[in-house]
């Protein structure tokens, strides 16, 4: 949704929401289909969502 609209908004660079969406649905996809592995899949990805917002915080506060 968020890649379509900024599409249409005119802004150059929507092809990285476009791609971060395709990979959340595929992995929305493979934790219904893997149904008793998806507590690690979950925690793991919370895990690697809490790192890359630290890192993101950071590089904003270093580039401000």
């Amino acid at each position: 949704y968020f890649a379509v609209r900024d599409k249409k908004m005119g802004f150059e660079k929507w092809i990285p929401s476009l791609i971060a969406g395709i990979v959340l649905a595929v992995l929305g996809a493979a934790m219904l289909l893997f149904v008793r592995k998806a507590e690690a899949v979950v925690a793991v990805f919370t895990g690697i969502g809490f790192i890359l917002t630290s890192i993101l915080n950071i590089v904003t506060l270093i580039l401000k």
